[in-house]
């Protein structure tokens, strides 16, 4: 029933969406007419009227636009945990309490000024891809310090879930700052 639910609401979309083209269509170009339904371009005869009409056309697709957007950032967010079966059911992990952790432990490491990471569920969402993000002080060898932070995050993620591997490290560095590490060495 759920399958049938969401095939009726896209074809009613789809349906929406091209109707508000058609009345676009029939309002800006009306040579073309006699191509679109009567009942699209009966109104729009004078200016003001071919305007109205392409303002709700314009409005019927921007809904749809809108309520696709809506949609994929709800999947998105929907899509944002982790999970394990357990004896009594199934036990599901925000991936957004995780980076939170990660990003407030990692931004303690010596020479990291801001750590933030996004944890991406794999396929079977049963593991996770962490990408890391990081600002450093200056004074060590950059790549140095993302392997000791790529090790950091792949342990403390490993530790956390209970996982005996997770995908592929991927560090960035955003920025390389002059001044203070959290180590109290001076680095200017």
């Amino acid at each position: 029933m759920k399958a049938i639910n969401a095939l009726f609401s896209f074809v009613v979309w789809v349906v929406i969406f091209v109707l508000g083209a058609a009345v676009v269509a029939g309002a800006l170009y009306p040579p073309v007419v006699d191509k679109v339904p009567v009942f699209l371009y009966t109104v729009t005869g004078s200016i003001k009227a071919r305007a109205i009409a392409t303002c709700v056309g314009v409005i019927l697709m921007l809904v749809v636009v809108l309520r696709l957007m809506i949609v994929k950032v709800a999947t998105e967010q929907r899509m944002r945990i982790i999970s394990f079966p357990s004896s009594l059911g199934t036990i599901n992990v925000s991936l957004d309490t995780i980076e939170a952790f990660l990003a407030r432990s990692g931004s303690g490491l010596p020479d990291v000024s801001k750590l933030t990471v996004r944890l991406t569920p794999l396929e079977d969402r049963r593991t996770v891809k962490p990408d890391v993000r990081v600002s450093l002080y200056h004074g060590r060898n950059v790549r140095e310090q993302c392997d000791r932070i790529s090790h950091y995050i792949a342990e403390s993620t490993k530790e956390l879930l209970g996982l005996e591997d997770i995908g592929e490290v991927s560090v960035t560095v955003d920025e390389v700052a002059g001044g203070e590490s959290s180590s109290g060495a001076d680095r200017l």
